[in-house]
């Protein structure tokens, strides 16, 4: 028998819910094995001072005397939880929705490569097709504004560093978000 199994056998001794069968796996493994043994010894030490203990019987008012003093107490509650859930959720969907966004834009071309070559989607990509031109004409601007902004960067930061900058910032705001709010609680 494993030490572990005698462990647990050696609690269903003290919960009194032991089997003979199991009483005498156990006994053979305690003679064999002086940890178990030592163990066994305390726990049953244990046990020995527990059925020697005088028995404490609370006071008939003790329920009543303890919510009271609860009752009594000050409780510090948050002013606006519902608001502060909402904020985050709020930045929960932003987080994901930029996250989809920066992924959506990074693989754009091999989604519509592949919605192409199944043939399923002519009339989706047909209509998306100015959608995509606007959004190109658009992303296009973004650009060129942004590295107009950031051409002093650009020596310092790679355009990957610069990306994870910003989920970065994002998650940092959320992060602190949540720090308000915990701290807010206690």
């Amino acid at each position: 028998m494993e030490c572990e199994k005698a462990s647990a056998l050696m609690m269903q001794y003290m919960d009194k819910t032991l089997s003979e069968a199991d009483a005498a796996k156990l006994n053979s493994h305690i003679k064999g094995c002086p940890v178990c043994k030592e163990e066994f010894m305390v726990y049953d030490k244990i046990l020995r001072e527990f059925e020697t203990m005088e028995v404490i019987s609370a006071p008939d008012d003790f329920c009543d005397t303890v919510m009271e003093k609860i009752r009594a107490l000050d409780f510090k509650r948050p002013a606006s939880t519902v608001k502060d859930s909402m904020l985050c959720v709020i930045w929960g969907v932003f987080s994901v929705l930029l996250g989809l966004g920066l992924l959506a834009s990074m693989y754009k071309d091999t989604v519509i490569e592949y919605l192409a070559s199944t043939g399923r989607f002519d009339l989706f990509l047909k209509t998306l097709a100015p959608v995509t031109e606007y959004v190109n004409l658009f992303t296009e601007g973004l650009t060129n504004t942004f590295t107009s902004l950031s051409s002093g960067l650009s020596a310092l930061v790679s355009p990957v560093r610069l990306t994870l900058l910003v989920i970065f910032a994002v998650l940092a705001g959320i992060q602190y978000v949540i720090y308000k709010k915990n701290k807010a609680e206690i």
